[in-house]
């Protein structure tokens, strides 16, 4: 989020509306260590672009989570020792390579995974984008050290020459301490002490032999004996030790110097994978408190719909009271821009002050809130809040005058763009004093046209608000009949302070209650009562107008599932009747290539008259089984279009041109029928084509002419028409048929002949005489 378009807002008011701990239960969530203080340090932006990217990127993220899985985390640890590398403090360590590496390789995958979606979450994609893969370092990285942190032999030719040479050396000095330790005697043997290898022996035995005695055993009676003889040896392997650590040194360096020639590319791989850890810790921390993106407001109103505090939340889900929590519904509309709220003690007040401030600092931080959809923001720029007590004996400010010095620096720089939160106006001062700056400070933010929400227990300052244009009244409900707040927010309404009440609830000694209520005065007793009656109307209305609320959601509800179903059945009625349409075409099909087979088996046997007689009743035959009539459904919903019959049997049909309650009107041969739905039969829907790709004439009529002039046609049509013309004149009797081809270049005669020539039904070929056509026709006699 952009950091010049910030919010004005003061240290107290950060505290006392507790968005620090907000942020740190935001921030718990993190993978990353490196990601937590990136929450904890958010800033708040004026900026509704800033604003709607970072909810859009949470957004994407929780959908993310959901549909696909949740995102491979990167490790970051690995940022200190790459800066130290950086600053040429040291290279970097085997395990901080292999650090490096497993952070890529996490890199790699996330790039890899997200670039997959990148059309259904654009804002994470690119975040993602922002990653350069460095694959071939980690490839140089695992070809250099294994997963156990060692530096492999083939990290380099000469790690592996110098490993072989430890390799045998090691051989050679066990087995010359071995030889020693034998020669030594009894009690005696081979081991090490630090990285020598030398003999455990007597220290009788020892004085005998040439020698460096290292130290003796804890018995006292032993050396750790070095022989002349494994001195050398030892030296030796001491040396290509050293060897091998300045050559692994020297792979490191290399190693380092590469990670340090890309720390760039590789921080900005981990500050994109840092800031995806943040965005999933605001994705969970979001599903957790059921927060929403809510919108922004087009008129300056501040809306809220079933608002929750996240910290009186996770205190009363600790506790296993997450139901009892009454969730907040306020509007500061536009022409009413200053609330007083007032009512009991302990009766939510301070709550919704706090749960007011702290979304809206949510929201302008770019985090989800805990609310309902259709709540709305404004964009303030300046947020002041004066809630809680900040008496100081260092500065010698009372209560009350540090009271005024928030509610003055409120006065002098309130503008339209901000929010007042002030918890008690005018209080710890004589009342009638504390009252009067209260409205004089009201009036003048309400002039300012700041959005203003105060509690106040000031009958004074009641009547003030209920007297002036702009100031609404509000009050937390309370219930007699129980003695107890409700913890709901009523809108046009002052409430009663109930401090008697309260102190009769708590116990308070009787006689001093009693008292009380004598001096309080018998015209302010029976406002209280009165104030108390229509708080209780107030609240029955309310409640009746929430019941007739749900009463409407489940009614809409109800519509909706009968919509569904509908919609269901009309799936239903177009998948029975696409089912109907591919068995008619494969039973129109399979007549098909049955027809097909009996024309060609005609064909084929030379039959005579009685056998194409009996092969043309055969077709009849089965046209009248694909043609035979389905018994008719009743109808279960009818539509305009609808193609309907009036008996199960089928018969008469007719199309629906108009529906009315449970009548439709029917059109059948141009004429109009009315009849009640449930007596109508489904043919299978709206009128329908034949099924595509079926077709064929199976209609032999008896010639009209047996003579068939093909002239002018290419070879190919003519044959088809022959062939064709043929089969007419079999199944109609004809015995003789007359082709007029023509002569031209003789292309149509001779295909014409050459196919007759081998056609079973065809007994003589011959040239038409002068009178017939000559050699321009063909007369065909059939058998």
């Amino acid at each position: 989020m952009s950091q010049s378009n910030h919010v004005s807002l003061s240290d107290h008011a950060i505290e006392s509306l507790e968005l620090p701990a907000v942020l740190e239960v935001v921030a718990s969530h993190c993978i990353n260590e490196g990601a937590g203080p990136a929450i904890r340090a958010s800033r708040l932006s004026t900026d509704p672009h800033d604003i709607e990217e970072a909810l859009g990127e949470i957004d994407e993220m929780r959908r993310y989570r959901a549909v696909v899985s949740d995102i491979p985390v990167a490790d970051t640890s690995c940022r200190r020792s790459i800066d130290r590398a950086v600053e040429r403090v040291e290279p970097l360590a085997e395990v901080d390579l292999l650090e490096v590496a497993a952070a890529e390789r996490n890199g790699r995958s996330l790039h890899r995974t997200f670039r997959k979606t990148a059309e259904e979450y654009p804002l994470l994609d690119r975040i993602v984008s922002r990653i350069v893969p460095q694959g071939d370092l980690v490839e140089q990285i695992d070809a250099a050290i294994d997963s156990e942190g060692r530096v492999r032999d083939s990290a380099s030719p000469k790690l592996q020459e110098v490993r072989k040479n430890i390799a045998k050396a090691k051989d050679r000095i066990r087995n010359e301490a071995d030889r020693l330790a034998k020669r030594i005697g009894k009690n005696a043997y081979a081991t090490l002490l630090g990285a020598r290898h030398v003999v455990l022996a007597p220290k009788e035995a020892c004085r005998r032999r040439d020698g460096i005695a290292h130290s003796t055993s804890h018995s006292k009676e032993s050396l750790y004996f070095e022989p002349f003889s494994l001195v050398e040896l030892n030296n030796s392997l001491e040396a290509l030790v050293n060897d091998e650590i300045a050559e692994i040194a020297r792979v490191l360096r290399e190693l380092s110097a590469e990670v340090v020639r890309r720390s760039d590319l590789l921080t900005a791989n981990l500050d994109a994978f840092e800031n995806l850890d943040a965005l999933r810790a605001k994705a969970i921390f979001s599903g957790s408190f059921d927060c929403i993106t809510p919108g922004f407001s087009s008129d300056g109103a501040l809306r809220l719909n079933a608002a929750r505090h996240p910290l009186l939340v996770l205190s009363f889900r600790g506790a296993g009271r997450e139901n009892e929590i009454v969730p907040l519904d306020l509007e500061l509309p536009r022409d009413e821009r200053v609330m007083v709220i007032t009512g009991p003690n302990a009766g939510g007040k301070t709550v919704t002050l706090k749960t007011v401030g702290l979304l809206s600092l949510m929201f302008q931080c770019g985090l989800q809130v805990p609310c309902a959809q259709g709540s709305e923001f404004p964009v303030f720029k300046y947020i002041f809040a004066d809630i809680g007590d900040e008496q100081s004996i260092e500065s010698s400010l009372s209560t009350f005058t540090s009271h005024l010095r928030h509610l003055d620096t409120m006065c002098r720089h309130a503008e339209e763009s901000t929010l007042c939160l002030i918890d008690e106006i005018g209080d710890g001062t004589d009342p009638d004093e504390g009252a009067s700056l209260a409205n004089a400070a009201l009036e003048k933010l309400l002039r300012k046209s700041a959005a203003v929400i105060a509690t106040t227990h000031y009958g004074k300052v009641k009547i003030f608000a209920l007297q002036t244009p702009g100031i609404l009244n509000a009050s937390m409900a309370f219930a007699d009949d129980q003695n107890r707040p409700l913890f709901r927010l009523l809108r046009g309404l002052a409430g009663r302070s109930r401090g008697i009440d309260t102190a009769r609830r708590c116990g308070f000694d009787p006689e001093v209650v009693k008292r009380a209520e004598h001096y309080l005065g018998e015209e302010a007793f029976r406002l209280e009562r009165l104030l108390s009656e229509l708080e209780s109307s107030h609240i029955a209305v309310e409640d009746e107008r929430e019941a007739l609320a749900k009463q409407s959601e489940s009614l809409q509800r109800v519509i909706e599932r009968y919509t569904e179903k509908e919609k269901e059945l009309d799936s239903t009625r177009a998948a029975q009747r696409e089912k109907a349409r591919v068995e008619a075409r494969e039973i129109l099909l399979n007549a098909r290539r049955e027809i097909e087979r009996i024309v060609k088996e005609i064909r084929e046997s030379g039959a005579r008259k009685e056998r194409i007689r009996e092969g043309h009743q055969r077709i009849r035959t089965l046209l009248r089984e694909v043609s035979k009539e389905k018994k008719a459904r009743r109808v279960v919903s009818v539509s305009v279009g609808d193609r309907v019959c009036l008996n199960p049997t089928g018969k008469p049909e007719g199309t629906v041109i108009e529906i009315h309650n449970d009548s439709a009107t029917v059109e059948i041969d141009g004429k109009r029928i009315k009849i009640k739905k449930e007596n109508l039969y489904e043919l299978g829907g709206e009128a329908e084509s034949a099924p595509p790709g079926v077709s064929w004439d199976v209609q032999f009529e008896p010639l009209e002419t047996s003579v068939l002039d093909v002239r002018g046609m290419e070879s190919e049509g003519a044959l088809e028409s022959v062939d064709r013309f043929i089969d007419r004149a079999v199944l109609s009797g004809v015995h003789e048929v007359t082709i007029i081809h023509g002569v031209g270049e003789g292309i149509l005669l001779n295909a014409i002949r050459s196919l007759l020539s081998n056609d079973s039904r065809v007994k003589v070929v011959r040239g038409g005489t002068f009178a017939e056509g000559g050699s321009g026709v063909s007369i065909i006699r059939l058998n």
